[in-house]
């Protein structure tokens, strides 16, 4: 019996696909080098995985980058890591369009965790941050958006899981823990929140990011308080990052949003057998 052939159209294609998904943006000449194939030849293959949507392209940088759905392909990846390739397409375009850094952001354990940035293709950042960072829930505007539109048990719970990881997280942040009613009511009247940053010489706005009538997520940009005033953040930011939030609503709609209540619920059983 003849020994049946692999396709060489579809070894190439996956050989594409494995470069791109390989490296953190690639172009289309390092591409070709990289599955030692002629461009005429990569570029057919780069259409279709764009029309497919397994890639998208960086209009800035001009690489290509795998999207969630390539992530999708593996049975391993995590769930952060798949939202993360589903939200930065949309990340990007707004940071070409303003210029700052975006953040997107959770909550996890009662601290802020930053899922994905933009600083890899902001021309006004000088240093990346990692993602999966975590910070304090209080002094910043994201913290500030998350527990705004957490229901008043769950709030109750992050808020005193907060305090169980910092005895001082209220003085740290420069606010009153009698004045956090009031300043989490007026961010849901006015839907964003706007702070400087305690400590970090950075004027903030932050926005949620609805999904299936909770908001897991927000978005945010840093400036500092050099360049801008945080009025003047405001005034320039918050319409590009409303415009984001909506498009990233739209996005992760059809997203599980109790899997990240359970996080924060499970967080809190923790840290109670932690402590007891």
């Amino acid at each position: 019996m003849a020994q049946i052939q692999p396709l060489e159209s579809i070894e190439r294609f996956a050989r594409v696909l494995g470069a791109v998904n390989a490296a953190d943006g690639i172009t289309m000449s390092d591409l070709s080098q990289a599955v030692d194939l002629p461009r005429s030849a990569v570029n057919r293959y780069i259409v279709t995985l764009l029309k497919l949507g397994y890639i998208f392209r960086d209009e800035r940088t001009l690489t290509y980058q795998p999207t969630a759905k390539t992530f999708e392909l593996s049975k391993g990846a995590t769930r952060d890591q798949a939202l993360r390739l589903t939200v930065l397409p949309i990340l990007h375009r707004t940071c070409r369009d303003i210029g700052w850094s975006l953040n997107f952001t959770t909550l996890k354990s009662a601290q802020l965790t930053l899922i994905a940035n933009t600083d890899a293709v902001s021309p006004l950042v000088t240093k990346q941050r990692r993602t999966m960072l975590m910070r304090p829930l209080l002094g910043r505007a994201a913290g500030h958006v998350l527990l705004a539109y957490l229901t008043q048990p769950v709030r109750d719970d992050v808020l005193a899981m907060a305090v169980q990881q910092s005895s001082t997280l209220y003085e740290e942040s420069g606010i009153d823990s009698k004045s956090v009613p009031k300043l989490l009511s007026d961010i849901v009247n006015s839907g964003y929140a706007a702070s400087k940053t305690v400590n970090k010489q950075l004027n903030t706005i932050a926005v949620p990011v609805h999904v299936n009538g909770a908001v897991p997520f927000c978005v945010s940009v840093g400036v500092n308080d050099s360049v801008l005033s945080l009025g003047q953040v405001t005034e320039k930011l918050l319409d590009p990052l409303l415009s984001c939030a909506e498009e990233l609503t739209q996005c992760l709609s059809d997203l599980d949003t109790s899997r990240w209540q359970e996080t924060i619920r499970a967080a809190q059983t923790e840290n109670i057998g932690a402590t007891a």
